[in-house]
């Protein structure tokens, strides 16, 4: 499969999901020619905007070419191209080690990681993965789909859409099926304080060029605001509705008028994202997810970190 890839290795960070991807994404991309390349380390341009940081920093579209779930986004012979080109870039380089990225691996089946096995055959892969407590992530995906999606409904809602992704067990037997235990290395990413250093301790690399990136979000109780904004732009009429929307960008931001409106509903509103009763509902939903991976993969000593 083109030029002889002997005793080269393909790091794949898998995400998941509220991890710390953007900011390791943004890592790696910002240093892929400065710092990366002194390290005999090559961060794949096909597949990701390299101008880019954040969302479009990570190789989305490779991810989205490999895995079933997301085959309406790139297509058929697309799909096939894109791959063939991440392989082609990976060969001219020569570099000793490659790292990919995106969080959209890892909901990969058995079917696509062969897929993937074979796009890097005779080549290393070991495949990289953070995890974190199961309420926590639920909650930071509840955030961000009321910040930045417009969403309206409630917390119990989204954990149903997205129930598929608390089983963290089912992931990791997937790849660890197909490329080995010993190839597949998963955090804990309530044990690190620097995911962006731990990622690059585990890959190898050194943190020259590291920029510590803080992710702040709001109160739970500006979320509770920004929800009760996000259901009146809802059925507000088109022009009400679009200055709703800028009026919800400035109260994430905490910018002004968002900023004034924000403090001056504060005192009524919720100081918790959860209702009564919905951490236990959430407990009694992922009990059997929650069980079988903590008995899998984590070690007793851990076992507190998933705790809710």
């Amino acid at each position: 499969m083109g030029q002889n890839v002997q005793n080269r290795e393909v790091v794949l960070h898998i995400g998941m999901h509220k991890t710390g991807t953007s900011a390791i994404q943004s890592f790696l991309s910002t240093n892929a020619e400065r710092h990366l390349q002194k390290e005999d380390t090559l961060y794949v341009e096909t597949g990701r905007d390299v101008s880019a940081k954040g969302m479009h920093a990570g190789h989305h579209w490779l991810a989205w070419s490999c895995v079933e779930r997301y085959s309406s986004r790139v297509e058929g012979p697309d799909a096939q191209r894109l791959r063939k080109k991440v392989r082609g870039e990976i060969e001219r380089t020569r570099a000793k080690r490659t790292v990919i990225s995106s969080e959209f691996f890892w909901p990969a089946r058995r079917e696509d990681v062969k897929g993937i096995q074979k796009t890097f055959g005779g080549l290393d892969i070991t495949v990289v993965i953070f995890v974190r407590n199961h309420l926590d992530m639920a909650r930071s995906y509840y955030a961000q789909a009321v910040k930045q999606e417009g969403y309206e409904k409630g917390f119990k809602r989204i954990v149903e859409q997205k129930k598929w992704c608390f089983d963290y067990k089912r992931v990791l037997d997937t790849w660890v099926d197909v490329l080995g235990g010993e190839n597949v290395v998963m955090e804990l990413y309530d044990k690190h304080d620097d995911v962006v250093g731990r990622f690059a301790e585990v890959v190898g690399l050194s943190k020259q060029g590291r920029k510590r990136e803080e992710n702040v979000s709001p109160s739970d109780s500006i979320l509770h605001f920004v929800r009760g904004l996000n259901v009146v732009q809802k059925r507000a009429p088109a022009p009400w509705g679009r200055m709703l929307k800028r009026v919800r960008h400035n109260v994430v931001a905490g910018r002004q008028p968002g900023r004034t409106l924000s403090r001056l509903a504060s005192p009524f509103l919720p100081d918790a994202i959860l209702r009564p009763g919905e951490r236990e509902w959430f407990r009694q939903e992922t009990k059997d997810l929650h069980h079988r991976f903590l008995e899998s993969y984590v070690s007793p000593d851990d076992h507190s970190l998933f705790e809710f």
